[in-house]
């Protein structure tokens, strides 16, 4: 029979108009009929009839399924409409005894699924002609029970696409009966639907709303009633899952791929309309009485900053992601501020999503305003603060290269799961293409915007006292101290922010005075790294102008194993430090230091970059700065090995003779240089082969005539 009604389509005597073609349709009900009649027991017939059925054009099947369905004793009995052509509204109201009805209608749902008739990926033609009449009867008599169509709505909804389902939703809401006068218990047919899905499919996932009736009600039904009930009673439990589950086991992040899919159906809308939607979702959500729970308002933020990593095409879709945005922010604000009321002492909410934002892979634009989110809710409070400082030091621990890759998507970490979490790609939106930087670089740019950030000054005084903190700052130099130049040069620009400014923001606490600083950051200088060196030595001339006792022994004594061009960069900051501070500490360190390591060097001659070196060139400074009478007995130790210095040490030398003799004003050093030969040694120098150089002629001549002026000024 499946061969004759198969041969009689390929040769088209099933769809033309000829009496041919209307005897073979006639034939083909009258074998359907006669094998659904005889379909007893066993069901043997089965696969012969979805054979058949799906060799029957569609009206034939449209047909034969009313006839099905009316034969099931306890649906209610439904007249369909006529049809047009007179022969078929014969077969309408022929009469059918078909043998347990609802057991052969389920067994032909269960065979297309799994039988090579269903396409595999496509809708089965059984299928849908059983949705169709569902929805038909549903349309004129939603009271019925509809169970027996669960599976067949199931597999419709997620194999067909808003193009093959639209058109039956449609029709079912033109079908729905209209309200009777002042009937309070009136329901929208959009909302009767979402009623019959959500009670015939309870665990049947959630694509037929959000792929199909959801986009259906956004074109079509967008009256603010409707959607205010929709928002208050179905997205909840629809999009972010069922609230009986919300239990301990309940993982903070939910799936993430329903709220995209949720939101991809405002592709398909107005401006105008998707405006009308959030504000109604935002009145309806917002509302004190409306209680979202923490897992979605997580889910939600998490979305909203997946979204905001997109380059969207069209501005109708940025302003999507714009309104959703602003959505999460608001009810995550609320969220937060209930949660704090409470007077938790973990807080996990807040801590969960900090972790997911600092620990993630995410752009630090979108990051920041998170954390913000989050930190504008936290007291000060001990607990709190341990917590935060707890969050920043896993932050701050050093991450492996080799397992730290840049992910090519936003990416969010579950403290939970202890798992990245990557968010859903869509096709509606193209990710940037520049590549995200090393995941502590991007950690260490969200905390030094956050404590740049004037915008939310009590955050960003929180988040720098934690930074601050023992165990914080010591990751800090750590980090700067890393092989990595980005990250070396983030951490250390990091610091240069959490540096005082001046002595008047110097904390008792504070940790930049140790000598551990200046050991970290004077080895960064040497290391001549271009970029680190200069960032770690304007550091360090930073602290020197704060800290009054910061230029000390430990930095001039850390010079003296150096190489040459690092001393020079170090004895500089010195020297703006002598600069700043013509009196205190700094002063009686420098000269202590030049003292100490001139008389420990009375014997041989001194070496570049040795101690000698160093107080060599602090005296020079200390002569720069300001010429006193307590510089007499270091002048004479520091001029008395002009001959056996090397070439470097002695144009230093004879800068210092220079200078002063150009400079005093008042020839204090006259006696000292009478009593070190300063003449002699430098016309002894002159006569030296060995000295024979340009710098050192140049400056030795010079240096003569400059004696020569500053010893016979004393006779006028």
């Amino acid at each position: 029979m499946r061969v004759h009604i198969g041969l009689l389509r390929r040769r088209g005597l099933g769809h033309g108009p000829t009496a041919l073609s209307t005897r073979h349709q006639i034939t083909t009900l009258a074998i359907v009929k006669t094998l659904f009649e005889g379909n007893d027991g066993n069901l043997l017939l089965n696969p012969w009839i979805l054979a058949c059925l799906h060799d029957c054009t569609d009206e034939l099947l449209h047909v034969v399924v009313a006839k099905l369905t009316n034969s099931i004793t306890y649906l209610a009995l439904i007249q369909p409409e006529p049809h047009n052509l007179e022969w078929l509204r014969m077969w309408q109201n022929e009469s059918w005894d078909v043998p347990n009805a609802d057991v052969q209608v389920e067994a032909l749902l269960r065979l297309e699924r799994h039988d090579k008739f269903g396409g595999g990926g496509v809708v089965g033609a059984f299928h849908a002609a059983v949705v169709r009449e569902a929805l038909i009867r549903f349309g004129y008599a939603p009271q019925g029970d509809f169970h027996l169509f669960a599976d067949a709505f199931q597999t419709f909804f997620q194999l067909a696409t808003p193009t093959q389902s639209f058109p039956l939703l449609d029709d079912t809401v033109h079908k729905y009966p209209p309200p009777y006068p002042n009937d309070a218990s009136y329901k929208h047919p959009v909302v009767a639907l979402l009623g019959l899905f959500q009670q015939t499919m309870p665990r049947g996932g959630r694509w037929w709303f959000v792929g199909h009736l959801w986009p259906f009600l956004l074109e079509r039904h967008v009256d603010t009633a409707t959607l205010r009930l929709v928002f208050q009673e179905y997205v909840l439990g629809l999009v972010f899952g069922p609230e009986e589950d919300a239990d301990r086991t309940r993982p903070l992040l939910l799936d993430m791929h329903a709220t995209v899919d949720f939101l991809d159906a405002f592709n398909s809308v107005t401006a105008a309309t998707s405006a009308h939607v959030f504000d109604v979702w935002t009145q309806v959500w917002t509302d004190p009485s409306f209680d979202v729970p923490v897992p979605v308002v997580l889910t939600m933020i998490c979305v909203a900053v997946g979204l905001q990593h997109g380059q969207w095409h069209t501005a109708a879709k940025r302003a999507v992601v714009n309104s959703f945005s602003d959505l999460a922010a608001a009810v995550g604000s609320q969220c937060f501020a209930s949660v704090v009321a409470q007077s938790a002492t973990t807080l996990g909410p807040l801590s969960w999503l900090l972790h997911a934002v600092l620990l993630g892979d995410l752009a630090s634009s979108v990051a920041i305003p998170t954390c913000h989110q989050v930190l504008l809710h936290v007291a000060d409070k001990p607990s709190w603060t341990r917590l935060v400082q707890r969050l920043l030091v896993v932050a701050l621990v050093a991450v492996r290269d080799d397992v730290s890759c840049p992910a090519s998507t936003p990416t969010f970490y579950d403290s939970t799961t202890s798992a990245m979490v990557p968010f859903p790609l869509r096709a509606s939106s193209s990710n940037t293409n520049t590549r995200s930087p090393h995941p502590m670089v991007y950690r260490l740019q969200v905390l030094t915007a956050l404590i740049q950030d004037i915008r939310h000054p009590p955050s960003a005084l929180f988040v720098r006292r934690q930074l601050v903190s023992a165990t914080c700052f010591e990751s800090l130099l750590d980090l700067a101290s890393s092989t990595r130049q980005d990250v070396a040069l983030h951490a250390l620009r990091l610091l240069g922010e959490l540096a005082p400014t001046s002595s008047h923001d110097i904390e008792s606490s504070s940790p930049f005075g140790q000598d551990t600083v200046v050991h970290v950051l004077v080895r960064l200088v040497s290391l001549r790294q271009c970029q680190v060196a200069a960032a770690a030595l304007a550091l360090l001339d930073r602290l020197a102008t704060v800290y009054d006792g910061f230029v000390s022994a430990v930095l001039l004594d850390q010079c003296a194993a150096l190489d040459v061009p690092t001393i020079v960069q170090l004895t500089n900051v010195t020297k703006r430090r002598l600069r700043r501070s013509l009196e205190g500490s700094c002063w009686r360190d420098v000269v202590q230091f030049i003292d100490r390591q001139f008389l420990l060097g009375m014997a041989g001659s001194w070496q570049d970059a040795s101690a000698q070196h160093v107080a060599l060139l602090m005296l020079r400074h200390l002569c720069h700065v300001d010429l006193r009478r307590e510089w007499s007995r270091l002048i004479c130790l520091g001029i008395r090995t002009l001959e056996s210095s090397t070439e470097p040490l002695c144009l230093i030398q004879l800068d210092i003779v220079l200078w002063i003799v150009s400079h005093d004003q008042r020839h204090q050093f006259r006696a000292e240089f009478e009593h070190a030969n300063a003449h002699q040694q430098v016309e002894r120098l002159l006569s030296l082969p060995q000295w024979h150089v340009p710098s050192i002629l140049a400056m030795a001549h010079q240096a003569l005539k400059g004696l020569d002026c500053y010893m016979a000024a004393r006779e006028n």
